[in-house]
């Protein structure tokens, strides 16, 4: 004869039932404790892309092109970056470490008049005006050069994903 239930007593399906609810509720309480911990790794990279650290990235790039520095360049250089020359032309991140690399382009002197820096996010825009003076394809030149470069914050840094450049005029004696 089936003994009769307490209230104290559960059936194996009840306890099942209320196990499978426990494990439902412990997995949910981790998916939150992992999206609060992502949020919170989020909100300090994004304090992080600062336009402090954005200048500095944009500091380390012109050091960079000056001392021909093409390791320096492939790190601030993000794999999608898109140039456009003073000519209209398009390059990309392997056009300007070659051209770099391969003494295309040499840029011996580069003097910031002007240096502008706006973060959105992590995004980050960079315009500067410069005198720059090098050979380009054996020619010198000396000239008053403006840059806008895009920024993206990727892996803990500045990247630069978009860059155009034109020549302003000669360089000021």
């Amino acid at each position: 004869m089936p003994r009769e239930r307490t209230g104290r007593q559960r059936t194996d399906a009840e306890r099942e039932r209320s196990e499978a609810r426990r494990a439902v509720l412990d997995d949910a309480r981790r998916t939150v404790e992992s999206a609060l911990l992502k949020d919170e790794l989020a909100q300090r990279q994004a304090a992080a892309a600062t336009d402090a650290t954005l200048c500095d990235a944009e500091t380390r790039f012109q050091a960079a092109q000056v001392e021909g520095d093409v390791d320096v360049l492939d790190a601030l250089l993000h794999e999608d970056v898109t140039f456009i020359g003073p000519d209209g032309s398009l390059g990309t991140k392997a056009d300007d470490l070659r051209a770099h690399r391969d003494g295309v382009i040499d840029v011996t002197t580069s003097e910031v008049t002007q240096l502008l820096t706006h973060v959105h996010g992590s995004v980050g825009i960079a315009h500067v005006l410069c005198r720059m003076k090098g050979t380009f394809l054996g020619e010198p030149f000396n000239n008053r050069m403006a840059y806008s470069r895009t920024w993206v914050w990727t892996d803990g840094g500045w990247r630069v994903v978009a860059a155009h450049v034109m020549v302003v005029g000669p360089a000021e004696v």
